[in-house]
């Protein structure tokens, strides 16, 4: 469109210069006829005599027919392609051809020297070259002239028309593209971010274990990125569950044995009549207590896993306090003896919606870690107190205490002590963060709060019945 407006503009450019040049030919040539007309006159012998009998023209007037031709042979070029003013310029043509062909004859005569019949018949001709003059210097010519110079001037005004066509029609155009920009731009983010929204999404499904979206179409960087992750994915799950099986493969396989030996030895423990030393005894409850702390090590290496496979859940119902720390108190206190700790439980009669199990393992792994830190004769302090709708439990030890920069991390899996600390290698990571894990279960939360040299408290939190 723009290409074309441009070729008309042209167009009409070329057009109004044209005109204007035939309006200028048409005015010059009315001149030289006005001026020819200035030197018409009839034939007197007094100028053949002056002039030697050179001729029968004035020889100003002989330039001026000279001219006219001229003018007239480029009035013909200039209207070649213009078929009404070509004929227009050839009838004005026509009587000043005759009125030259008058001239060159007479001329002839005269230098024939056939001065008599010139003369003879100059009234009848300077009658018809009067005639002929009021021909060819016709209104036509001038109409034609008027017309030129006003098509001239009106294409001006039609080039300005067509520039402002112009200048509208390109910033239509401008306006179109920056809207079609936008639109393109706007629908290739969406597509950009919907893509990358579910590749999002599936690093999310991912890390929940959850099934990912199907693979994006095409052959652009974002696809190739979405069938790497789930060429990874497929990767992750394959380990996860050669992982998963060589766990419940260890798990077993140590719970079975462990059992049977934990069996043996409480059943050894438990026998009155069978006759063994001070020695014998203290030994057997060791591997008691040992072997349980072992069995409580698989339970949490099991765990674990439930929790990363989502597969442990909970079943809450109303669970006294009181029991559970009698519980615990039971299954640890064997431990306690050995290291001579004095273990205080404050007496409560909260009563929590939990999952007694799941429950007495968080505070049997808390209390543990506190005999794990705890120095030889200390002191650990069990407390509940209600808050809020929720029941607040501690567990107060008087431990080396922990450092500020570990305090956010000690629930996290397999983290354990600083590696210079003999007793901290002693656990496996895992205690703290089944923790953890077992509070979150039942919509609580977790924290621990210490300074170094002066023991610390963990507290956690479980919706109150």
């Amino acid at each position: 469109m723009l290409l074309q407006l441009q070729q008309e503009a042209e167009a009409e450019a070329k057009r109004a210069v044209e005109a204007r040049k035939i309006s200028i030919a048409v005015n010059d040539l009315l001149v030289d006829m006005l001026n020819m007309a200035k030197f018409s006159r009839r034939i007197d012998p007094t100028d053949w005599e002056k002039s030697g009998y050179k001729g029968y023209l004035n020889p100003q007037y002989h330039v001026l027919l000279n001219n006219v031709q001229k003018q007239y042979d480029y009035l013909y070029k200039l209207t070649a392609n213009k078929p009404v003013l070509y004929a227009t310029v050839k009838k004005v043509h026509k009587p000043f051809a005759e009125a030259m062909a008058m001239f060159e004859e007479a001329n002839k005569q005269i230098l024939a020297g056939n001065i008599d019949q010139v003369v003879a018949t100059s009234a009848e001709k300077s009658v018809r070259l009067s005639a002929l003059t009021n021909e060819f210097v016709s209104q036509e010519l001038l109409v034609v002239a008027k017309n030129e110079e006003d098509f001239a001037n009106s294409s001006n005004q039609k080039q300005a028309e067509i520039r402002q066509t112009t200048v509208k029609f390109t910033f239509a155009v401008v306006l179109a593209n920056v809207v079609l920009s936008l639109f393109i731009a706007r629908f290739l983010v969406q597509t950009i971010t919907s893509r990358l929204k579910i590749m999002s999404d599936n690093a999310v499904r991912l890390a929940a274990h959850q099934p990912l979206h199907s693979p994006l179409e095409g052959q652009d960087e974002i696809a190739e990125l979405d069938h790497t992750f789930h060429k990874m994915a497929e990767t992750i799950e394959e380990s996860a569950q050669v992982k998963q099986e060589l766990y419940n493969m260890l798990t077993h396989d140590m719970r079975t044995p462990l059992t049977a030996i934990q069996g043996s030895l409480e059943m050894l423990a438990m026998d009155k009549s069978a006759e063994f030393s001070e020695r014998s005894k203290k030994l057997i409850r060791v591997a008691v207590r040992n072997s349980t702390r072992t069995m409580g090590l698989v339970n949490d290496l099991l765990d674990s896993q439930k929790l990363e496979a989502n597969m442990l859940t909970i079943d809450p119902e109303e669970v006294h306090l009181e029991d559970v720390f009698e519980i615990v108190s039971m299954d640890i206190s064997g431990w306690v003896e050995e290291k001579g700790i004095k273990l205080i439980f404050d007496p409560t009669t909260l009563v929590v919606m939990a999952d007694q199990e799941k429950l007495s393992r968080i505070l049997f792994n808390l209390i543990s870690n506190a005999i794990k830190y705890s120095p030889p004769q200390g002191m650990i302090e069990i407390k509940a107190v209600p808050s809020s709708k929720m029941a607040e439990i501690t567990v107060k030890d008087q431990g080396p205490g922990i450092p500020k920069h570990r305090i956010k991390t000690v629930f996290e899996r397999f983290k354990q002590g600083d590696s210079d600390d003999p007793v901290a290698r002693l656990g496996s990571g895992l205690g703290l963060s089944i923790c953890h894990d077992f509070v979150d279960m039942h919509g609580g939360k977790i924290w621990a709060t210490s300074e170094v040299g002066h023991g610390s408290v963990f507290h956690f939190t479980i919706p109150l019945a």
